[in-house]
């Protein structure tokens, strides 16, 4: 594959590559535990852990998440800490044994995610 490039969110095929390559819906809850382990145990976590905990609690953002993401690759306005989701995204996905060209492009795609979504 030449030239690797964000997902046209209405582009049916490139999302199920991508939902299918994360491993489907068990990888989608793989990387969004890990996302939130970071979250909750990390100094970048901070900002997004706060602004949870004015909803439901982290343990019903997980579950929001994994639906979110599943849609997304085949919400709660959190995203005014985007650079803190990022960081912990990031984190998660470095414990996954996604090869290189695959979290390159799942990390393109959750920027756009972040900043679509930043509270304005």
């Amino acid at each position: 594959m030449t030239g690797i490039s964000t997902v046209n969110i209405n582009n049916k095929k490139s999302k199920q590559w991508l939902y299918d390559a994360v491993g489907g819906q068990d990888g989608i809850i793989i990387v969004v535990n890990l996302f939130y382990d970071f979250v909750e145990s990390t100094p970048e976590g901070r900002p997004v852990a706060k602004l949870h905990l004015r909803g439901h609690g982290i343990a019903h953002a997980r579950i929001e998440l994994v639906n979110f993401l599943s849609g997304f690759l085949g919400g709660p306005s959190l995203f005014e800490a985007r650079d803190s989701w990022m960081a912990c995204m990031e984190m998660a996905m470095t414990q996954l044994d996604y090869d290189d060209e695959l979290k390159q492009r799942l990390t393109e795609n959750f920027l756009v995610i972040a900043t679509l979504l930043i509270n304005h």
